[in-house]
This record gives C-alpha cells, sequence and structure tokens, in this order.
C-alpha cells in the first residue's frame, strides 16, 4: 500500500522508464532518471525505500519481459544507478532477487546465438564482475554482488566477439 503521493511518484518514475526505453539518444535520461531516485528521499529516507522497491521490481520484470536491447538498456541505466544514486541503490540493487534476475537473463541469452543477445550477456556478465569488483571489500554488507557474478563466471560463456558499443555503452 502506497499512499498517493508514493504512486504518483512512482508513476512518474515509470513513464520516464519508458521513455529512456524508447528514446534514440537515451544518455540525457539516464540523469533524469537519477535525479528522480534522488528526488524520493524528499518523502524521508525510510519513507522512500517502498516507493524504490516498487520501481525496482518495475526494472527486474522488465529485465524478465524484454528483448536483449532491453536488457543492455537497463543495464547500462541500474549501472549508472549504482554510481550515482548511493547507498540505497546499491542496497537494492545488491539484493539477491535483482542480482539474479540480471542473471538469468544473461544465462538465457548466452544461449541464443544472435549477435545482440550475446553482447548482452557479455554486458551482463562485465557488468556483474565490475559491481563485484567494486563491493568486494564490503562483502559483508552486499554479499551477493560476489555471489551471482562467481556464478555467473562459472555458468555463462558467451560467444560475443565485438566490443560492446553503440549508444546504450554508457560511455
Amino acid at each position: 500500500g502506497l499512499t498517493n503521493t508514493e504512486k504518483e511518484i512512482l508513476d512518474r518514475m515509470k513513464a520516464e522508464i519508458e521513455a529512456y526505453m524508447t528514446a534514440t539518444e537515451p544518455e540525457g535520461l539516464l540523469k533524469c532518471l537519477a535525479s528522480s531516485f534522488n528526488e524520493t528521499t524528499k518523502l524521508g529516507y525510510e519513507e522512500s525505500v517502498p516507493v524504490l522497491k516498487n520501481f525496482f521490481s518495475f526494472i527486474r520484470h522488465r529485465i524478465q519481459d524484454g528483448s536483449p536491447h532491453e536488457f543492455k538498456r537497463l543495464l547500462v541505466l541500474v549501472d549508472f544507478f549504482l554510481r550515482s544514486c548511493g547507498f540505497r541503490a546499491q542496497v537494492l540493487i545488491g539484493r539477491k532477487k535483482f542480482l539474479d534476475t540480471v542473471y538469468d537473463a544473461a544465462k538465457k541469452y548466452s544461449k541464443v546465438p544472435l549477435s545482440n543477445a550475446q553482447e548482452s550477456a557479455f554486458v551482463a556478465v562485465n557488468y556483474l564482475e565490475e559491481w563485484s569488483d567494486s563491493f568486494s571489500d564490503y562483502r559483508e554488507e552486499f554479499p551477493y554482488y560476489g555471489e551471482v557474478y562467481n556464478k555467473a563466471r562459472m555458468n555463462i560463456r558467451v560467444r560475443y566477439s565485438g566490443s560492446p558499443g553503440g549508444s546504450d555503452s554508457g560511455e
């Protein structure tokens, strides 16, 4: 049960995700999404968590149900949140269920012989490795970054020979 104000904030953030997913040049929307994420603190630090849990549940479902292209674009967004939105993002993204969803999608796409699926799986494993490395000194607080990366390293074989890039690389 979110309040009407919380529902309005969540609906606006979902609409921003939809705009990001369909934008021809999504990079400019990353800062807008991070700003919306950070503005939830106006509700109060603790009070913002239910809205953000629902928001990341929405992203998780988009990862599960989307295409390889959408998966890659969402990975760029999640990485941007990790780098730009602080502890709340790190905790919510670092939950086992969320990271397992990233792993499951990467594993699924690693088995698809199409280059865009392989690239998405490749990008996912690389992000999981970066996140694992970034949180390696904080394994007690964030155990699942390393755990899910190790599972990916052992179980996902990507046959992608290109260099990930294009407008969705986040670089």
